[in-house]
């Protein structure tokens, strides 16, 4: 995941308001609790999407989307083919996928963040070596 920051700020949503999501939805109005989306719903809606009606998003540039907004969200978090797609032989389905249960969608998705969290923070430190005189020996 490249875009660790999006992927994070989904996440904490997802978390903080679980009436909203649901892994079978890529997206629906609900009057009651607001939108109710997948992880892609809610990763293009925290982009600038809209939800024009069953099915149907608006993107910011005013084009419009009718049915998956799967590889928009992918795009937009940078996520890596391994990282939302299912491959044979691997015990999953891919990321976006409605045949896994809500929590195992959470789950797989938290681990992919937090993993690229590690990642983010690693490189930083090691860029922090890389420019530091002393620690090159010169």
């Amino acid at each position: 995941m490249q875009n660790v920051t999006l992927g994070r700020k989904v996440l904490n949503h997802i978390e903080a308001h679980r009436e909203q999501f649901d892994v079978k939805k890529w997206g629906r109005p609900d009057p009651a609790c607001g939108t109710v989306a997948c992880i892609a719903g809610h990763t293009v809606l925290m982009s600038g999407y809209r939800l024009q009606g069953p099915g149907e998003w608006k993107r910011p540039d005013g084009t419009v989307i009718c049915g998956s907004v799967a590889y928009d969200a992918a795009r937009l978090l940078g996520l890596s083919d391994r990282e939302w797609h299912w491959s044979p032989g691997e015990d999953r389905c891919g990321l976006f996928s409605g045949s896994q249960t809500d929590d195992e969608a959470i789950e797989r998705f938290k681990a992919i963040v937090e993993a690229a969290e590690q990642a983010r923070t690693r490189f930083a430190e090691l860029q922090e070596l890389a420019d530091d005189p002393d620690w090159l020996g010169i």
